[in-house]
């Protein structure tokens, strides 16, 4: 199997989180982003994930790993940074008075 383009799957999990976002505005939890997270993600057709017992980790596989191993992938530092980008598109993108 050809492994998949990383510039498409970057494209994928950008438009997802863009459209969802958007129509949250900025009212969103980390539990939500969490969600948008795990979502954008399960889009890509290689990759597999799901939440973890551990608060902010989830569990991302590759589907065409032959040993299918999970590793955990701690998105605190991505949902704060992504938190901090929404805000900072959104000061910009709103119309000037």
């Amino acid at each position: 199997m050809k492994p998949a383009d990383i510039r498409a799957e970057s494209l994928i999990i950008f438009q997802k989180l863009h459209r969802d976002l958007a129509s949250l505005g900025d009212d969103f939890s980390d539990k939500k982003i969490m969600n948008l997270f795990l979502e954008a993600i399960n889009l890509l057709p290689d990759y597999s994930a799901r939440p973890s017992e551990e608060p902010d980790v989830v569990l991302v596989k590759r589907l065409d790993d032959p040993g299918g191993e999970e590793h955990r992938v701690n998105l605190r530092e991505r949902t704060d940074s992504l938190r901090m980008v929404w805000a900072e598109y959104l000061a910009h993108s709103e119309p000037e008075p």
